[in-house]
């Protein structure tokens, strides 16, 4: 009786082995695939950040190197610059018609203050774009002898 039941235990061995590789070999499968999505996810955010500092860098130049004039009432384009392999572009626009505004504080009443715009876009490789405002206020001293826009 103990060899007839020998017999019949004897292929189930290579069928449970079967479908434990096949269970090892999706599992794999599905771990590369993981993978290979988070590669591009971070390599997708690595080119953002990029934009992102080309964008601040930008601001930074334009802070840098502008002439904040209130009297010049269009939008003024800075020469556009590079950081490594990424660019920027800056535009600077006068606010508030080139007119002085109370400077904010304690001591406005002896400063008035010209408001400007910083617009900075920032590109990297694959068409990843970053755009950034950053808002700039010049002070002046306060004088009776100021009038109108300009009037540093």
């Amino acid at each position: 009786m103990s060899a007839l039941t020998h017999k019949s235990q004897q292929g189930a061995a290579l069928p449970t082995t079967l479908i434990l590789m096949i269970v090892i070999v999706l599992l794999a499968i599905s771990a590369i695939r993981s993978s290979k999505f988070d590669f591009l996810m971070v390599s997708n955010l690595q080119v953002q950040e990029r934009a992102f500092n080309a964008a601040e860098a930008g601001i930074a130049q334009a802070i840098a190197t502008a002439n904040f004039d209130p009297n010049v009432l269009a939008p003024v384009a800075l020469p556009a610059g590079t950081l490594a392999t990424d660019n920027y572009a800056a535009v600077i626009t006068t606010q508030a018609q080139g007119l002085p505004q109370s400077a904010p504080g304690n001591s406005w009443s002896m400063f008035v203050a010209y408001p400007f715009q910083i617009v900075s876009t920032g590109t990297s490789v694959r068409s990843a774009s970053s755009v950034h405002t950053q808002g700039v206020m010049v002070l002046s001293p306060s004088s009776s002898n100021v009038q109108g826009a300009g009037g540093l």
